[in-house]
């Protein structure tokens, strides 16, 4: 039976089965996370969009990385990533995840981003942070929004191709 114990002072605590639960929804989420630079990095955009929920789903992504990056649905986030995954050739390094549950099944998350461009000979072109809405689907977390606010790296300025994002 998954109920809340108190403690002696009163306050009420997770029971250890829902303790067990919300470790390994928080590990799936992370697998998702990750799951999706593997995506980026393969340049796989149906694996990336297989992460993300079938309904409602948007991204919101900086302009001066992604020119048309505020979308929604599905058929428009798929022209954006192949776009993306053309122009920029990306490498993403994600790390720091903070994850806060609003019920056991919708999430948010925070993750910074180191942003690699095979344009700019893999170096940092970016840094920011990705804002995530979780929501889990049938047993599985997805992404329902991503929202990335980046900062260009000086090596932007000075490597500034044609048809790269400035």
């Amino acid at each position: 039976m998954n109920t809340r114990v108190s403690n002696p002072e009163g306050e009420e605590t997770l029971t250890l089965e829902q303790r067990v639960a919300e470790l390994y929804d928080r590990m799936q989420i992370e697998q998702l996370v990750t799951r999706y630079a593997h995506a980026v990095r393969e340049k796989d955009v149906d694996q990336v969009l297989s992460l993300f929920t079938d309904n409602g789903a948007s991204i919101d992504f900086d302009r001066s990385a992604v020119a048309d990056g505020g979308q929604q649905g599905l058929t428009s986030i798929r022209k954006v990533y192949a776009d993306g995954f053309e122009a920029l050739e990306p490498w993403p390094l994600l790390c720091n995840h903070l994850i806060e549950f609003q019920d056991s099944t919708h999430a948010t998350g925070a993750v910074n981003v180191e942003f690699r461009s095979g344009k700019k000979n893999y170096q940092v072109a970016w840094i920011g942070v990705y804002r995530d809405v979780y929501e889990k689907v049938n047993g599985a977390w997805k992404f329902k929004s991503r929202n990335a606010s980046v900062k260009k790296t000086p090596l932007m300025d000075i490597w500034a191709e044609p048809g790269t994002p400035s």
